[in-house]
Parts: structure tokens; C-alpha cells; sequence
């Protein structure tokens, strides 16, 4: 089964030289739409629809399909070396 999923790199180009603007419209800082659309922060859908009714677009264009298996977390190699050490502190080599 595929889930749906914001198209961070479509939206942050429909948006492009837009961001303050939109971020205004939306009633936050524009470096919060910013940690949004990165997902560093939440992005609801509410705020999808906000921006795309903004934009004049329809919302379903900044969603994409993805399989069920790329929804898994995904972690940066040094979080990685952290999670070992602390497995390995814990349990032992």
C-alpha cells in the first residue's frame, strides 16, 4: 500500500521568491514555513491547503505517492554512531 507524502521539493519551488509572503498569509515566520516544508517541523494538512489556495493551485499537486517501506525513519550516519554506541554501552559488545 503507498501512503501520500508532501513533495518538499515541488512546493519549495511553486513558492520560490513567494516565502514571506506566504509565510504571512499563513500567520507564521517565514523560517517556520521554512523548517515545514524541509520537515524539520510539522507540516499540517490544513496549512498544505492554505498554501496551495494561496498559490491557486490544487493541494494534490504537492503530494506524492510513496511505497509503505520509504516511510521507515530514516537516521544520519553519525545518529547512527550514536545509537551503536549506546546499544553497545547497554548491551555490550
Amino acid at each position: 500500500m503507498n501512503r501520500l507524502k508532501v513533495d518538499s521539493q515541488k512546493l519549495r519551488g511553486a513558492i520560490w521568491g513567494k516565502r514571506a509572503k506566504v509565510a504571512s498569509f499563513l500567520g507564521i515566520h517565514p523560517n517556520s514555513l521554512s523548517r515545514k516544508i524541509n520537515g524539520k517541523q510539522p507540516l499540517t494538512i490544513e496549512e498544505l491547503n492554505e498554501i496551495a489556495s494561496y498559490l491557486n493551485q490544487d493541494t494534490k499537486e504537492f503530494l506524492k505517492e510513496v511505497p509503505e517501506k520509504d516511510n521507515i525513519q530514516a537516521f544520519r550516519p553519525y545518529q547512527l554512531s550514536n545509537i551503536c554506541q549506546k546499544v553497545e554501552t547497554v548491551f555490550g559488545k
